[in-house]
């Protein structure tokens, strides 16, 4: 598990990520189409992308990636920051 100040990090991006998909288009259609490289891409760590993915419902879509039993939640208001994919 990832330490206090990494995991404030990780959320952070996670909170910049969702609301750049929010309010570009293209970046939206990018995650959309390739969410795991579009995560690496924008700057999320690796231990973050399963909790991203899993909370905006591309889990689906990707293999490779598994939400373990002691996984946390990314986000600080608990998959509150869901965006309309």
């Amino acid at each position: 598990m990832s330490n206090p100040t990494n995991l404030e990090q990780i959320r952070a991006k996670a909170m910049e990520i969702g609301q750049r998909a929010k309010n570009d288009a293209e970046f939206l259609r990018q995650l959309q189409s390739d969410p795991v490289a579009t995560l690496r891409t924008a700057g999320l760590p690796e231990e973050g992308i399963p909790s991203f993915l899993a909370e905006e419902g591309l889990e689906a879509e990707v293999s490779g990636y598994t939400i373990h039993e002691d996984s946390w939640c990314i986000c600080t208001g608990c998959c509150a920051t869901t965006i309309t994919l």
